[in-house]
């Protein structure tokens, strides 16, 4: 049987009344990745918050959300992270990690953007002929 995910978890908990299915999957069980999935549905906020209070073991963890949360289909969108077309370029020319060249953005202007972009670029292709 395939591990199951947080996502199946979480549509499990929240459409079926099946009870039985964290039994046979309970080893690929991971609470923070279901509290943050089901924290997502505005209207299961408050239970995912009240959860995280306390510490309870896995099983506990999920036959509460099973049995509070009401049963319906949810359309649970994931937060991701927003992509910059820059940011490769400006962590190549200025060598540093993603966080310090997302810090950097700010501070550049477009044309600065464009100018490294290009630079980088032509560095590459010059490495490449090499």
């Amino acid at each position: 049987m395939p591990k199951a995910s947080p996502f199946t978890f979480i549509k499990n908990i929240s459409e079926s009344t099946d009870k039985t299915y964290f039994d046979e999957n309970y080893q690929s069980y991971n609470q923070f990745l279901i509290n943050r999935g089901i924290a997502f549905s505005m209207d299961c906020l408050f239970f995912a918050q009240e959860i995280n209070k306390y510490q309870v073991p896995d099983h506990a963890h999920y036959k509460y959300f099973s049995n509070v949360i009401p049963k319906r289909r949810r359309y649970i969108k994931w937060a991701k992270p927003e992509k910059n077309e820059y940011v490769p370029f400006i962590q190549k020319y200025f060598e540093v990690s993603l966080d310090h060249a997302l810090s950097y953005l700010p501070l550049l202007t477009e044309e600065a953007c464009e100018n490294i972009r290009r630079i980088v670029s032509e560095r590459e292709n010059i490495r490449e002929q090499v």
